[in-house]
């Protein structure tokens, strides 16, 4: 899940792997081998993707399929009003 997450965030940055990789600081061949998950990355590792795309770590490991906490935080707080109506309210 965590490969796919991170390919499909680089490309919606149109961001090669080397560019990705430099960004980062961390090698090409490691960035490569996480997008495949043959290696998974360390905590470490793991925030400094989620930071550089402003996604949560959960979204990454797909724990969360919101990518920030601010939409999971609005989701939750706003969920309870999603049958509100204005109109039932204004006789």
């Amino acid at each position: 899940m965590y490969g796919t997450r991170i390919r499909n965030l680089r490309k919606e940055k149109k961001l090669t792997l080397k560019q990705l990789s430099k960004e980062l600081g961390i090698s090409f061949t490691a960035l490569g081998n996480y997008e495949r998950e043959d290696r998974q990355p360390n905590f470490e590792t793991f925030e400094a993707i989620a930071n550089y795309f402003d996604v949560s770590i959960d979204y990454l490991v797909g724990r969360r399929d919101v990518k920030t906490l601010m939409n999971t935080f609005l989701i939750t707080t706003l969920k309870p009003f999603r049958n509100y109506s204005v109109k039932n309210h204004l006789k």
